[in-house]
């Protein structure tokens, strides 16, 4: 143990890592190269053992959310408000043309379901992740817990959205072939450690889309 201590040090260098590189658009550094840098360290870590001694430390990681967290609740109650004074526009109010109103309704009501289900429901999760179990609680944390054995998930899936500021990063765990759970570094702060963390624990080397 005391010879892999001196290589094992290196194991913190990895939220570090990280965290230097996490806003690549401000450095030299692209996104793809980032990744693969990064993707090579944890392999690395996973090969000399260091990964698991990093992560023993680590038995408990619960996922933080960044402080823009609430520009998804402020859209989803602003179109709520919209779609209720549409709906009781079309009931009470016989001087708008049903046909506008709806199309109102209609527009509105897409961004509505985009908002709950694109958003709220898969990215704005809150994850606890244990030594062999994921607990997910969707819509902002306070959806019904779902608890997730790590063997279940056979890959994961990394990939990058751009943006007029950044360029985010997205990392989804697949079972059965569908996305089951999709962590991202624009809403969660520690974004880096619960990648570590999680694709540490995963067999499967994963894939790039």
């Amino acid at each position: 143990m005391a010879a892999d201590a001196p290589a094992c040090r290196q194991a913190g260098l990895f939220s570090t890592f990280f965290s230097l590189f996490g806003s690549s658009s401000r450095r030299r550094i692209t996104p793809d190269n980032r990744i693969n840098i990064e993707l090579l360290f944890i392999h690395l870590a996973s090969a000399s053992g260091c990964a698991k001694i990093f992560l023993s430390k680590r038995v408990y990681l619960k996922s933080k959310f960044r402080y823009w967290i609430f520009l998804p609740a402020a859209l989803f109650i602003i179109v709520t408000g919209f779609l209720i004074f549409a709906i009781y526009e079309l009931t009470n109010n016989g001087d708008i043309h049903p046909a506008a109103v709806l199309a109102f309704i209609v527009f509105f009501g897409i961004i509505w379901i985009w908002i709950v289900f694109g958003e709220l429901r898969t990215k704005v999760v809150k994850v606890e992740l244990y030594e062999n179990e994921i607990i997910l609680s969707r819509y902002f944390g306070i959806g019904k817990k779902e608890v997730y054995r790590v063997p279940e998930f056979e890959k994961f899936e990394i990939s990058l959205v751009p943006s007029k500021y950044d360029t985010y990063e997205f990392l989804s765990l697949v079972s059965n072939g569908k996305k089951v759970i999709r962590l991202s570094s624009y809403y969660h702060k520690n974004y880096a450690d619960l990648k570590f963390a999680l694709i540490a624990r995963l067999k499967d080397p994963g894939q790039r889309l």
